[in-house]
This record gives C-alpha cells, structure tokens and sequence, in this order.
C-alpha cells in the first residue's frame, strides 16, 4: 500500500481497513449539525452514537474535546457544535472538516495500529490493545531492522510489560 506522507484521519483509516477486508465500524462524515443529525437518523435503532471531530491537523481528538460518546440520536446536532467548536477553540489554525457520526458498538477489542517509513529503522509499527475503558494495556513496537535494533525492540517490549512472555 503506497500512502500519502503525514498521518491518516480516522475516516481514510478505516476506509483503508474496510478495503483491505477488516470489520469497521460504519459511518459517516457530517458537515453541518443538520446532516451529523440526518447520520444518525440513518444508522436508525435506538442506539447511542459517537461524534469525533475530523481534521487532518487534530490527531488526538480527546485532548481537545472534539469526542463525545453515548449520545443520543436527538443530541447529534449539539454534539456536533460542541466536538468542532472544542476543536477550533483548541488549535484555530486546524483544518476542521465536519464530524465523524458512527453507532457505538458492544465488545469486541479497542485497538491501534500505527506504522511509519523511517530510514534508519526500516518500516517499525506499533500494535496495541485497550481496555473497555479506552486506556492502552499493551502497545508493542517491532522494526523490520531487526538485525541492527532487536536488542531495542526487546528492551521496549520488556519496558512495555515486563512479565508478558514473548
């Protein structure tokens, strides 16, 4: 998979996931109070919601507070003013481009995946599991240098979680 530099947005993320046949969660990407509440209408149910601002210059969008979980299909509107809103207040020179509105679901794992292209360590990734709370227990860093680096890899794996057998 060739990629533009820079990090991904968490809806090109999972478009790139579901397009390589891994389960997504489903959304949509709203511009307007009016179509974040036209999302939610369209995931239908009685089911709560999540709201995240979508930027390509907000990369944890908690710490701004451009999330907000369990909301309810007549609260879509006011989240999605309130997650880029947040987000503006946070960091004015943001590209905010809407909200991301998708069902919240039930069990299942959390995780994150993140990779890079580096000329020293080759093409290292990170790998990680959370809690139903959303804190990370396990997160693992490999390198595909492993020749010259496995020594570092095994230390942080060890500093990671020191009794976790690898």
């Amino acid at each position: 998979v060739r990629l533009a530099p820079g990090a991904l947005d968490e809806p090109a993320s999972l478009a790139l996931l579901a397009g390589h046949g891994l389960p997504v969660v489903p959304m949509r990407i709203a511009r307007s109070a009016g179509e974040a509440t036209a999302a939610a209408q369209a995931f239908g149910g009685d089911g709560t919601l999540a709201v995240k601002v979508v930027s390509p210059d907000v990369l944890h969008k908690s710490d701004v507070g451009g999330v907000r979980l369990g909301v309810r299909v007549g609260d879509v509107a006011g989240a999605y003013e309130e997650v880029v809103v947040n987000a503006r207040r946070a960091m004015p020179q943001a590209r905010i481009e809407g909200a991301l509105v998708a069902p919240m679901v039930a069990g299942g794992v959390e995780c994150i995946l993140g990779v890079r292209n580096d000329p020293v360590f080759g093409s290292p990734f990170s790998t990680g599991i959370a809690g139903g709370n959303g804190i990370g227990v396990l997160t693992v860093v490999e390198s595909t240098a492993r020749s010259r680096y496995h020594g570092l890899t095994a230390e942080l794996r060890r500093l990671v979680n020191p009794s976790f057998q690898y």
